[in-house]
This record gives C-alpha cells, sequence and structure tokens, in this order.
C-alpha cells in the first residue's frame, strides 16, 4: 500500500451536549461513510472532555467505538493523547510536584525530578481508567498511559512510528504555556524509532506552547532522528505550518460549539509511502450546511496542504558506520550508502556535499 489515510479529530469535549455539538458528532459519522476514504488511522490529540461539565461522558467509548466503525478500524490503529480537560489540574499536591519536579530542570540536561512523577500523575487517574475502557481488547497498548516515569511512549505500527507525548504533564492553573515535557524522555523515545518508517509525533499543546529552550532542545532531537511530521489540537482553530524551516506540524480544530473565533473542524491526511510526500485535507462543520471539504487551505488555491520532505532524505541503516541517503527521482527511489567517518563527512567529487539545519 503506497498511500496511507488517517482521520485526525482534537478537542472533542464529549460531555458538552448543547444541540449543536451533538448534531455535528452525529452528522461526522455519517459525513466519514459518505466520503468513502478508506482510513487506516484515528488520532484523537486530547480532551475528550470538557472539565467545566465535569467527568467524562457516560456515550465517549460508544463515541469512539462508532467512530471505528464507520471507518472500518480496530482499536489498534487508534491512537490518543491527554490534554489539559483530560486531567485533574487541581488535584491535591500534584501543582507542588510539578512545581519541584522542574526546580532545577534544564533542556540540555532533560530530567525531570523522576522521585515527583508519581505525584505529577496524581491527576490522571480517571483518564487511565478510560484509555483502559477504551482499549479493553488491547490492554498492551492501554498500559503505555500507566506508567509514571515514562509519561510518552512511541508504538510501531506497519506504516509509522506513533509517538504519543503529554504535553500536559507540567500544565497547571498557573503554567498553560512554557510547557516542559523532559527532553530525556522524548531522548528515549526517539531512540527506540525504526528509523526505517516514518514517525509522527500525537501532542494535545502544539509546540508552540513548549518553553523556548525546551523547543531549542526538541527540535535538535527532531533532526537528529528526522521526525517531521507533528499533530497537535488544543487552540480550536486550524493551524498549518511549517515549524523552523524543518517539521511539519497541523493543529485540528474542535467537535463543540463554541465562539465565532473558533472552529470545529477534522483533518485527513494522506502519506505517499513511495515519494515521502502527503496532503493534508481540512473538513469544516457549518450548522446550516453539515460537514464540507474548506477550499483554500492554508493561505493556498488547493482544497489541500502538501507536505513533503526534503529531495534528499537521511535515514540510519541497521550498519551504524553508514547513512544511507535516499533519493528520489522521478518515480524511482534511489538508495545509496556512504561511510561515515568518527566526526564528520569526508568529501570527495564523488560523493555530495551534505549539510545539516
Amino acid at each position: 500500500m503506497d498511500k496511507i489515510h488517517w482521520l485526525h479529530l482534537s478537542d472533542i469535549h464529549l460531555n458538552k451536549r448543547d444541540v449543536d455539538s451533538r448534531r455535528m458528532r452525529n452528522r461526522l459519522l455519517d459525513y466519514m461513510k459518505e466520503l468513502g476514504t478508506q482510513i487506516d488511522y484515528i488520532f484523537i490529540t486530547g480532551d475528550l472532555r470538557y472539565a467545566p461539565m465535569g467527568e467524562f461522558a457516560a456515550d465517549t467509548v460508544d463515541y469512539i467505538n462508532k467512530l471505528l466503525s464507520v471507518t472500518n478500524l480496530t482499536v489498534d490503529r487508534l491512537f490518543i493523547v491527554p490534554g489539559n480537560h483530560d486531567i485533574e489540574r487541581d488535584a491535591e499536591g500534584r501543582a507542588e510536584a510539578i512545581l519541584e519536579s522542574i526546580k532545577d530542570y534544564s533542556p540540555k540536561d532533560g530530567a525531570l525530578a523522576s522521585d515527583k512523577m508519581a505525584a505529577v500523575h496524581c491527576g490522571h487517574t480517571e483518564f487511565r481508567k478510560m484509555m483502559h475502557t477504551i482499549y479493553h481488547e488491547n490492554q498492551e497498548q492501554a498500559a503505555g498511559y500507566d506508567n509514571d516515569e515514562k509519561p510518552h511512549f512511541v508504538t510501531e505500527t506497519k506504516d509509522f512510528n506513533i509517538i504519543c507525548i503529554d504535553t500536559a504533564l507540567t500544565y497547571t492553573k498557573q503554567r498553560n504555556n512554557n510547557l516542559f515535557i523532559g527532553t530525556e524522555y522524548i531522548m528515549d523515545l526517539l531512540e527506540e524509532l525504526n528509523q526505517d518508517k516514518p514517525s509522527i509525533i500525537l501532542t494535545h499543546y502544539s509546540f508552540d506552547f513548549l518553553e523556548r529552550s525546551e523547543q531549542m532542545q526538541i527540535v535538535q532531537l527532531l533532526k537528529d532522528f528526522h521526525v517531521q511530521l507533528w499533530l497537535a489540537g488544543h487552540e480550536h482553530t486550524v493551524l498549518m505550518r511549517k515549524q523552523w524551516d524543518y517539521f511539519y506540524e497541523f493543529q485540528s480544530g474542535n467537535l463543540m460549539h463554541e465562539g465565532e473565533y473558533t472552529r470545529s473542524t477534522i483533518m485527513i491526511g494522506t502519506y505517499d509511502s513511495a515519494s515521502y510526500n502527503g496532503i493534508v485535507e481540512v473538513h469544516e462543520w457549518d450548522s446550516d450546511n453539515g460537514w464540507f471539504k474548506m477550499q483554500n487551505v492554508g493561505g493556498h488555491k488547493e482544497d489541500y496542504y502538501a507536505y513533503g520532505s526534503d529531495y534528499t532524505m537521511f535515514r540510519r541503516s541497521t550498519n551504524t558506520r553508514e547513512w544511507v541517503v535516499y533519493k528520489n527521482v522521478g518515480k524511482d527511489l534511489r538508495k545509496i550508502k556512504y561511510p561515515i567517518f568518527n566526526t564528520y563527512f569526508k568529501y570527495t567529487d564523488n560523493i555530495p556535499h551534505f549539510t545539516f539545519e
């Protein structure tokens, strides 16, 4: 299969049950059937519930199962990360533990205070229960949410490395941006990646919500491990851009009726494994007319946003003394191996001059 498709949802807030919110969610199920696109994965980037309305909706699992049903998917093709509304922000001792965990933190060192992680996660109890209910047929996947010492995890699928990052880890009432996620945790995950597969990061908060020095270290890690696709939510609107001239970030809107400055959307992404390129479409809800495909996406004239790797894409080979250089030449893919020297590339007339950003 050369082309792989995913459905990206965010900020569903299922326990907010006004009429228009219920209509858009119900109509989305019909709309996905009508589109007829073969969806291979569903990504939900946080906020299954709306915290001011209390507990997770009783029909949360039922609605997710309906999404899986209309896309003909099993639960192992569903990936969820927590949002700020999914955790108990004010759980006793949590805010204090977060302050202690980041007190001496430096992104270049990368380690949050490990002895505080259990207390930091005290607000995740109900979210973790919900994950075990959703993944009741796949408890191995559910267990990824349970490890206090590993707040993020990666799952290798047939097509991708799916990197699930809990960006609400250090979120508090006083700290809704300048967030830390622990660069040591991230590097540990990236070292697990199958470098022969593309990687997708899932977060609730976008990259912009990370603290500046954290951003700088994360970008270097993404470059080291060739990760170029990031999906997020939180801002209840559509954002599509290339970050730091290196990786693409796509933020989907919400699935609840809200004010005029928000947008209720889903995204459908496509990845072409033959060319390393893809597109992302945005589909939006209009209360009078239902779901429709947006035009002029991202300021372009097309009805999609195109993304792609650079012409030359580096991946590690299984031989740690070599780099594998993949080049797209028309429809053909050429793979050429060059030796790596200890600290630098040795250039000759027969080897192209590489530069890293």
